[in-house]
């Protein structure tokens, strides 16, 4: 009989823990994420182009009817474009020179980036209804593509107006970095409804190739969120 007097209260314990549980759950939100925007700074010159574009999911956890601890995690794209490194130019043959030596190459270079990032936010309401700023940290882990090509090949000056090719090798390498970047984050976001919403934030990050070291930059994004 003893042991059947602790029954009610071990009920009364259970309903409480779901009870707390459940209202716990309430606070918690998600969203998809879909993004892209333009690279400034070093890292643009890095890469030779602006654009990036990824996608991610975000955590919330609302403190209070006004704000919120978000938590995502997103993986970025950054493409790179050709840049020419260098070029041959022959020097001007002269019937003095002949059977003067000359060796040059043709280099074209790109630089691709991608990144998995997290990041820890704080998130208010503010200015009108929808509206909110954020703030907080972004952690990268990013990696670079350096991909080379071209050829370097000898001259002969075989006449007194001629270069003739005696050897060719083709340039053809990959060379990857990773490196780890921290930097800030901050922006604004409009929620349309209880399901999609808007933001425009701004951050930090950089990276690094064997030819360049590191480059920081800036990075403005466009995201829109899909809540689930």
């Amino acid at each position: 009989m003893t042991r059947l007097t602790h029954i009610p209260r071990l009920v009364f314990l259970s309903l409480a823990l779901c009870v707390g549980l459940s209202a716990q759950a309430d606070r918690w939100g998600g969203s998809f994420k879909v993004f892209g925007g333009a690279t400034d700074g070093g890292a643009k010159d890095l890469m030779g182009a602006t654009v990036n574009f990824g996608g991610g999911v975000e955590g919330t956890y609302a403190l209070d009817k006004d704000a919120s601890l978000v938590f995502d995690l997103g993986y970025r794209f950054f493409p790179g474009s050709n840049a020419i490194q260098s070029y041959i130019t022959l020097p001007t043959a002269t019937a003095a020179n002949i059977g003067r030596v000359y060796t040059g190459e043709t280099r074209d270079r790109k630089v691709d980036g991608s990144s998995w990032q997290v990041s820890a936010l704080y998130r208010r309401n503010a200015f009108t209804e929808g509206m909110y700023w954020q703030g907080g940290l972004r952690l990268g882990f990013n990696k670079t593509k350096q991909t080379d090509t071209g050829a370097a090949s000898s001259y002969t000056q075989t006449s007194a107006t001629a270069w003739t090719v005696t050897a060719t090798r083709a340039i053809d390498s990959v060379d990857e970095r990773k490196n780890t970047s921290i930097g800030l984050l901050g922006g604004i976001g409009y929620r349309f409804n209880d399901q999609y919403s808007g933001e425009l934030n701004v951050f930090q990050t950089h990276f690094e190739t064997a030819a360049a070291g590191k480059k920081g930059g800036t990075v403005a994004e466009l995201a829109f969120g899909v809540r689930f």
